[in-house]
């Protein structure tokens, strides 16, 4: 019977007897052969750290010994599933599915900063040299902050300007609504820092 089995997003589970839980009066755990049906679609069956193929074969007792474990592949589905069948080398039990819930991580976003090339005094979109991404949460919810203005320009969004620690959306971003205007001096560069 199977118990099914839970795990983080990215982590790696045992699959132990209360998720592959077997008996039979006239066989020894070591005689209790599974051998794999179906493959997870996110993630890997290891046994004693080793990848499990189709059609690979383990027994019961690498179940109550911790040999068997599921690694999650880090994607962003909540659920897995994996076939077995057990063999007690006369009878075979059926098919076991083996249900695996994932539960949901919240990934660090990807920041990209390429730099912006702007002529003296004049105004470019940020969104030419700063872009993110997370995969866990939609543009309107991934907010910079800035922690250091420029100083030999203006950064402005659509309400006016933006200085220390107030806040944009990379939905903002995308929109072009986020500029950087120089201030006509000349100096050849500045910078701004957003976390």
């Amino acid at each position: 019977a199977s118990g099914g089995l839970a795990v983080d997003e990215g982590a790696t589970a045992f699959v132990g007897p209360s998720t592959l839980a077997a008996s039979d009066p006239d066989s020894l755990a070591t005689e209790l052969t599974y051998s794999v049906l179906s493959l997870p679609g996110a993630g890997t069956l290891l046994l004693a750290a080793s990848p499990l193929e189709l059609s690979d074969t383990f027994t019961h007792e690498d179940v109550t010994t911790g040999q068997l474990q599921y690694a999650h592949d880090g994607s962003e589905g909540v659920s897995d599933v994996f076939e077995l069948v057990l063999s007690d080398g006369e009878n075979d039990s059926g098919t076991v599915a083996v249900n695996v819930t994932v539960n949901p991580i919240n990934d660090a976003p990807v920041v990209s900063v390429s730099g912006l090339i702007v002529d003296e005094g004049a105004t470019v979109d940020v969104s030419e040299g700063v872009a993110s991404s997370d995969v866990d949460d939609d543009p309107e919810d991934l907010v910079y902050t800035i922690t250091t203005a420029p100083s030999g320009g203006e950064l402005s969004g659509g309400s006016g300007p933006l200085t220390t620690g107030m806040t944009f959306s990379q939905a903002d971003l995308e929109a072009g609504v986020v500029l950087y205007s120089h201030a006509g001096g000349e100096d050849t560069s500045d910078d701004f820092d957003i976390r």
